[in-house]
């Protein structure tokens, strides 16, 4: 938060143990109508995505999630969703179930005919690369990602990464 307050945006923060209450009152608190969702843990998400996305939602503003994983085939990690207020509320009104509350797109993946989705083509990786994880949610993930990283600038694409760790594997054998 400090760091974001020093480069000049607002930050608004919410209650800790609610995510779905927390992303409900930043959308009013900067009067937003679409969440786009952007966890931490994703060191290598595509900013080109929420773009697409973002552009969608503009574009078809009554539509409750947009994303590159409707199909469930995006990696863990380069997931992107937008999500509609109005949904987000919707759901904290219908559930109470604490994973629908930490997790805000599952109760939509749980009422697929509740809401209006529209899914769009995530960027392709190579096939080898498609069952990776590329989330940080344990010390082996955090590990592994770093090494995958190693020694490249921080504005390095994944694919070019992915590229290069193919190129390296290859002349290690």
């Amino acid at each position: 938060a400090r760091v974001v307050q020093s480069a000049g945006f607002e930050v608004y923060r919410g209650a800790l143990d609610d995510v779905l209450a927390r992303a409900i009152h930043a959308c009013e608190h900067f009067s937003w109508t679409h969440f786009a969702r952007l966890c931490a843990d994703r060191p290598f998400f595509n900013f080109d995505e929420i773009r697409t996305g973002l552009a969608l939602a503009n574009q078809q503003p009554m539509l409750n999630l947009i994303s590159n994983n409707l199909a469930g085939t995006a990696p863990a990690g380069l997931t992107t969703e937008i999500i509609r207020l109005d949904a987000l509320k919707q759901i904290a009104e219908s559930s109470a179930l604490s994973k629908h509350r930490e997790h805000l797109s599952s109760y939509f993946y749980d009422h697929p005919a509740a809401f209006k989705c529209r899914p769009f083509a995530a960027t392709q990786s190579p096939a080898e690369f498609i069952a990776q994880r590329f989330a940080v949610d344990t010390l082996e993930d955090y590990q592994r990602l770093r090494q995958l990283a190693a020694g490249h600038s921080p504005g390095i694409s994944l694919a070019a990464l992915l590229k290069l760790s193919a190129t390296d594997k290859f002349h290690a054998r």
